[in-house]
């Protein structure tokens, strides 16, 4: 008799986050509407102050050409690298990829501050 109450394993699960991690980041709006951000407040500003606890840039010879992305730490650890486009998560010992292609909009902002003290 097979178990239909079974949990998903840690694969599964960091599975789903990156899928999820990836489909928020595509869609500045789906972003914006999970972190309920008020109206007169959504910009990818506000998705990137908000839902990145922290970024750093990639450049060459001074040329911005994409960033990573730290969403989550501890548990599990997601990582959205916009130059590589995926997103990697890593849970104990299990480290899973997906791609992603982050909104235009967020991409521009973070060319932007590219250089500033964010």
């Amino acid at each position: 008799m097979t178990n239909t109450n079974q949990t998903p394993n840690t694969h599964d699960t960091l599975l789903m986050y990156c899928k999820n991690t990836a489909e928020e980041w595509a869609n500045l709006d789906l972003l914006l509407d999970r972190m309920e951000v008020d109206e007169d407040d959504r910009s990818a500003y506000t998705a990137l102050s908000d839902g990145a606890l922290d970024i750093m840039d990639y450049s060459r010879r001074g040329e911005w050409v994409g960033a990573l992305i730290t969403v989550t730490i501890g548990g599990p650890n997601i990582v959205i690298d916009t130059y590589d486009c995926e997103v990697t998560g890593s849970w104990g010992g299990t480290t899973v990829s997906v791609p992603v292609q982050v909104d235009e909009a967020i991409l521009d902002a973070l060319e932007q501050l590219h250089g500033s003290n964010f």
